[in-house]
């Protein structure tokens, strides 16, 4: 199955940040928006970076230094690993272990358009099997 079909019932609004803001700003509207990461965009919306809340636990694990001048671009994941809504489910499952990353940024028509982390991934295939059971209890049982 593709990931446009696991896109269906996600809430597709992609929460932003510039790499300009401060971190302060970006736990805010973590906490705010109740995420665990940011695509860190320029003003056309062009992908820069990711910025998880566990780069920003890393850094404080690391330096637990104060985080007030700090800006997102300090912290931000650089090297983005993203995919297109048309590929399979399986593809984005494959980057997220082989990178060992929770979120991944979606393309449609090589636009942003998502971010899916694994929480989505393992909510559906929970209900793909859920539905697959169903057919396969409604065939033996000999339901149409």
């Amino acid at each position: 199955m593709t990931i446009k079909r696991l896109l269906k019932d996600l809430d597709l609004r992609v929460r932003t940040i510039k790499p300009t803001a401060l971190i302060s700003e970006a736990i805010i509207q973590l906490a705010r928006d109740d995420t665990s990461a940011l695509v860190v965009t320029d003003d056309n919306h062009l992908v820069l970076g990711i910025l998880s809340s566990s780069d920003i636990v890393k850094y404080l694990n690391q330096n637990g230094g104060p985080l007030e001048q700090l800006l997102v671009s300090n912290l931000m994941t650089h090297d983005v690993i993203s995919c297109d809504a048309t590929e399979n489910v399986e593809r984005i499952e494959q980057l997220m272990i082989e990178h060992q990353v929770r979120h991944i940024p979606v393309t449609r028509d090589g636009k942003l358009s998502a971010v899916v982390n694994t929480l989505d991934v393992v909510r559906f295939r929970m209900q793909s099997a859920e539905a697959e059971a169903g057919q396969l209890r409604n065939y033996v049982s000999g339901v149409a």
